[in-house]
This record gives C-alpha cells, sequence and structure tokens, in this order.
C-alpha cells in the first residue's frame, strides 16, 4: 500500500512548486450537488424525447456512453458503484472512519463553492502562497463558511489511493484546445471532487444547447482522472457525506494535471413536440495527475 511519499517518490521532480498564475492555464472544477449555485434557467433534457436510431445515425446511447466509461474503468455498471466506494473508504490507506479530520467532508459536502472559488481566485491574484496558505487567502477562506482549511487538508492527505483509480468530473467550462498534439498543463489551486460514477457527471456538465440547422447540439465536457496509486485522496462514504449517493472521492488542492486529446461520444435523441433532433456530444478528457504542489510539510498547525 502506497502513502504519499511514495507517491512522490515515482516522481522524477518530486513535488513541484505552486506555479505562478501566468506560468499555467488555472482551472477550479465545481462538480457534486454541494459545489453548484442554483441556476433556474437551465434547461434540462425533456423527459418527452424519445431514442431514435436509424441505419443512417447509429450512435450510442446517452446512458450507455457513461455506462461503458464506468464500465471501462471498475469493471461494474453505473449502478454498482456503491459497493466499490464503500470498499475504498474501508481501505486501510483510506480507513475515513479513523481519519481524526473526517468531519470537514461533513463540511465540504455540505457546501464547496465558496471555498473552493476562494482558492482559485486567490490563486490567480497571485494571492495563493508559496506553501498554499497565503495570510489574507487563509483568513477570507476561514470567514466564508465552516470550512478550515488546515483540517481539510489533512483530512485529504490521511488517505492515499491503494491502487491507479479512474474517477469522473462534470465541467461546465471547456478545456483549453490542444494545439500541435502537445498536451495542455493545467494547474488546480482548489480541491478537486469527482465521482466514481461516470453518469453522476452529467448533472454538473452544461446544459444549454444551441440550434444548428434542424438540430439542437449540447456540448457536455468530462474529465476523466487517472489517479495513480499513492495519491491523496479522501473517500467521504456514507458516514461523512451529505450526497453520499454522487459516491465522491476528494482529490488534494495544488494538482498538477496534463489534459490530453478528447474522445467524442455522440448519441441523438428526438423531441416529438418540438420535432427535433437532440445531439449530445460529450467530450471525455483524459486527465492525468502529475503532481501536488500543495505539500503536508506546509501544512498550518490543526486549530
Amino acid at each position: 500500500m502506497k502513502k504519499f511519499k511514495d507517491f512522490v517518490k515515482s516522481k522524477k521532480s518530486g513535488v513541484s512548486r505552486i506555479p505562478h498564475p501566468h506560468e499555467m492555464y488555472v482551472a477550479v472544477i465545481h462538480h457534486g450537488s454541494h459545489s453548484q449555485v442554483r441556476d433556474k434557467s437551465s434547461s434540462k433534457r425533456s423527459s418527452s424525447k424519445k431514442k431514435k436510431v436509424t441505419e443512417e445515425t447509429k450512435y450510442d446511447d446517452i446512458d450507455e456512453i457513461f455506462d461503458s466509461l464506468t464500465r471501462n474503468a471498475h469493471g461494474i455498471s453505473d449502478y454498482n458503484t456503491e459497493p466499490l466506494m464503500r470498499q475504498l473508504a474501508a481501505h486501510p490507506s483510506i480507513d475515513t472512519d479513523n481519519n481524526p479530520y473526517a468531519d470537514q467532508f461533513k463540511n465540504y459536502t455540505s457546501s464547496s463553492y465558496n471555498m473552493n472559488n476562494s482558492l482559485y481566485e486567490h490563486h490567480l491574484r497571485g494571492m495563493y502562497g508559496d506553501d498554499g496558505y497565503h495570510p489574507d487567502m487563509l483568513k477570507h477562506v476561514l470567514l466564508r463558511g465552516k470550512m478550515n482549511l488546515p483540517r481539510m487538508d489533512h483530512a485529504v492527505h490521511y488517505g492515499s489511493a491503494p491502487n491507479d483509480l479512474t474517477v469522473f468530473s462534470g465541467l461546465k467550462w471547456q478545456p483549453p484546445k490542444i494545439i500541435g498534439g502537445k498536451p495542455n498543463k493545467i494547474f488546480l489551486p482548489s480541491f478537486t471532487s469527482t465521482s466514481l460514477n461516470a453518469g453522476i457527471t452529467s448533472d454538473f456538465m452544461n446544459q444549454r444547447p444551441v440550434n444548428v440547422g434542424e438540430r439542437q447540439i449540447l456540448n457536455q465536457h468530462l474529465a476523466q482522472f487517472h489517479v495513480p496509486s499513492g495519491t491523496p485522496i479522501g473517500v467521504p462514504g456514507h458516514g461523512f457525506s451529505e450526497n453520499s449517493h454522487e459516491h465522491e472521492a476528494i482529490l488534494a488542492r495544488g494538482l498538477v494535471t496534463r489534459w490530453e486529446e478528447p474522445e467524442i461520444r455522440t448519441s441523438v435523441d428526438y423531441d416529438p413536440i418540438l420535432k427535433k433532433e437532440y445531439e449530445t456530444r460529450v467530450h471525455v478528457h483524459p486527465v492525468h495527475i502529475e503532481d501536488v504542489a500543495v505539500h503536508p510539510r506546509n501544512f498550518k498547525p490543526i486549530t
């Protein structure tokens, strides 16, 4: 079983310094019910839409797209990831029940938007700190909710992935295009919520289609994280999550990630009321964790 130090040793450069905002593309991923700002104007897929497949247009069913991603990742369907979540939460390398900082998972899965957005904004303003603990940022984060940043850092770093894992996050933004075949580096200064179940991501991606001729097209972007064994990870499970049905795994803040060319999977439905075809394009972005730049040795004392 690998711990964080083993993950670090597996990297040639060790733990990198925190990149400055101008050095690397910076993003925040708001995945999970606890991370959403409610938007009443978003238009989700109508329940009246029915599948239309002809010999000329053979597309994947939208549910099959997500289910196949989960199957490829874990060898099980979207409907069977709860036992996997329980198994990971109880694994000795994660051991959520005995994590002395696990109370922070309850707060995080209740409302994470303000804290994660604050971490992102402070990094963009150059107020993240060389160790991830700029005094102004720390004070601001603590004032914006129940979250205790040092405790949350310790909570996530308490556990580590027992083996290589694949987890998923829904994106409301489009990752930068890859130019010349060279993968993009993206720094994630906030904690990153993911799900073991790819189907969960559909609720947290773009829901606004555009009209293209006689067809409505919805482009959705999904991050497929490849998590190496030993990477810091928190799995709240049932005991410490307000949204345990989302089968969440929380990645540490300060990730240096490599994004490769996405695979595009397409599904077509038909709306009998609008008499329009509704095309969904799911852009699956492979994401590799190269480093964790916020290091435990720099963590502030627990208060």
